[in-house]
């Protein structure tokens, strides 16, 4: 088959016809997420998500696992999802899932989610796609484009997406939120659901079928970050995979740009409480494709919220919302200097085997005092 365009495929997928095998490649990952969340919500019952989906990461399984899991039949359901993000990495060795990608089997769905794969030294970086994988896919499958969109798209896209929050914005108002950040829908998600709140102080209860209410330059202005929070949200991704090294990355470059200890304390606080609110969810059955229904707001972040929230138990989020509130503390009144603090509170996060002491962990304790961080 050919490669098909993001939109083409969208379509297709939701009038319900999905291949076997996907292969979404390209810089941009909420486009890739997206088609996931499509894929997700029209093939599996979320109350049967637990038996016939697999979220697998290239990087950390085999391929004979993947080839387990899209072989699997499914159960009380007409056909399984696999989804393998990192995919790029299986160019190494694409030669152990010839057959499956050859002929993929139609009681699954296997989806394979890839970036350019990054060469050379820090002074010559490289990017090229896996065209290993690329070439295999097509033989059988689907390989769709997610790429950043162009200015007009990226507009357009944008447009939509604040449609669906309940409100507009002016040509001006676009204009500056498309600028401020920098074609990722990523960071126009989240700028978006920020203006949402203000739309929503604003307006109060709306009529249903009224018109949308604008949102000006000046919001805009006011609301939108310019850009620096970018490695913020690197920093609580790779905190959520508990990856010690990049999360100290990230956190290096937040105080290359005069980021403050402290506030970067609150904006952790914050997302700690989020994965603790999921983690909650989970624990009380809640399936992990029902989550984003269950928490509102985008499904791309929700989704996100959830994978990280299955890898910390409960007693580890409380156990972090503790360690976050007694580093506001330090950094107020210890005289160490904030990046000693912070990266040692980074580590503290990423570390597997956190233990958290018994008693004084109440379920609103720590919850709500974290909410309450100062900003910095």
């Amino acid at each position: 088959m050919a490669a098909a365009s993001f939109a083409g495929t969208l379509q297709s997928i939701q009038a319900g016809r999905i291949a076997p095998l996907y292969l979404l490649y390209g810089d941009e990952e909420y486009l890739r997420e997206e088609l996931l969340a499509e894929i997700e919500a029209r093939l599996i019952d979320p109350a049967a998500s637990e038996f016939n989906s697999d979220k697998l990461d290239a990087e950390e399984c085999s391929p004979e696992d993947i080839r387990n899991a899209a072989e699997t039949l499914p159960f009380l359901g007409s056909r399984r999802l696999v989804a393998v993000r990192r995919a790029e990495r299986l160019e190494e060795n694409i030669e152990e899932l010839e057959s499956l990608l050859e002929n993929p089997p139609e009681s699954a769905c296997l989806v394979l989610m890839a970036s350019p794969i990054e060469e050379g030294d820090a002074r010559e970086r490289r990017r090229r796609a896996p065209a290993k994988l690329i070439k295999k896919v097509r033989q059988s499958g689907v390989v769709v484009a997610t790429d950043p969109l162009k200015n007009k798209d990226f507009g357009v896209r944008v447009q939509k997406m604040a449609s669906r929050l309940g409100f507009k914005l002016d040509g001006e108002g676009l204009g500056l939120l498309v600028e401020r950040t920098g074609g990722s829908l990523r960071r126009a998600s989240s700028e978006l659901e920020k203006l949402a709140l203000h739309v929503e102080e604003d307006e109060g209860g709306r009529e249903e079928g009224a018109p949308l209410p604008g949102v000006s330059l000046e919001k805009v202005a006011a609301v939108v970050d310019d850009g620096r929070t970018e490695n913020l949200f690197a920093l609580t991704d790779a905190l959520g995979a508990r990856n010690a090294g990049k999360a100290l990355e990230s956190l290096r470059r937040l105080f290359r740009q005069d980021h403050h200890g402290a506030a970067i304390v609150v904006f952790l606080s914050r997302h700690f409480v989020r994965l603790l609110g999921v983690r909650v969810l989970l624990d009380d059955g809640v399936p992990v494709a029902a989550v984003p229904k269950s928490l509102g707001g985008h499904p791309f972040y929700a989704r996100k919220l959830a994978e990280q929230a299955r890898r910390f138990s409960d007693a580890e989020l409380r156990k972090a919302l503790v360690r976050l509130q007694q580093t506001d503390i330090l950094l107020r009144g210890s005289g160490h200097p904030d990046w000693a603090v912070m990266e040692r509170l980074t580590l503290e996060l990423c570390r597997r085997d956190v233990k958290a002491e018994e008693g004084g962990l109440t379920k609103r304790g720590p919850v709500a005092a974290a909410g309450r961080g100062r900003a910095g």
